[in-house]
């Protein structure tokens, strides 16, 4: 073979180079697994509630759905929580005029999902009540 000192010398140099290059780059891919696995560990208990199932308050919801807020507020039932729930929904849709809001009708859908819990909280207590009265009277 005919390649001369200088051939010589850069195959030498590739497969140093090659070797130094590639050991360097599995090294950094292993230490860039371990680190994300590390941080995924660390934080997965405590933000795994909050990306699984988006929270706010229930005077958010309230006012996201329209109901009036405070101590005095009258909790809306299941039906007109459903009803505005399904009317601010629809206006939030695409249509041909306007390309939608996606983010708002997420924001609609916790609202009602919370103010349903609400609801449900609220109808085991109100029957409990009812049976007491009943009984006692």
């Amino acid at each position: 073979m005919a390649l001369g000192p200088l051939g010589r010398i850069v195959v030498q140099f590739v497969a140093v180079a090659g070797s130094s290059l590639g050991r360097a780059v599995v090294r950094a891919y292993k230490d860039a697994a371990r680190q994300g696995a590390a941080a995924a560990g660390s934080t997965s208990s405590r933000s795994a509630p909050l990306t699984l199932r988006p929270r706010m308050s229930v005077d958010e919801a309230r006012k996201i759905l329209g109901f009036p807020c405070g101590p005095n507020s009258q909790l809306p039932t299941r039906e007109e929580v459903m009803a505005r729930y399904n009317r601010l929904f629809q206006i939030n849709a695409p249509s041909e005029n306007f390309a939608g809001s996606p983010y708002l009708q997420k924001r609609v859908a916790v609202a009602r999902t919370i103010m349903l819990e609400q609801c449900s909280a609220k109808a085991p207590e109100a029957g409990a009540g009812s049976k007491e009265s009943r009984g006692g009277g």
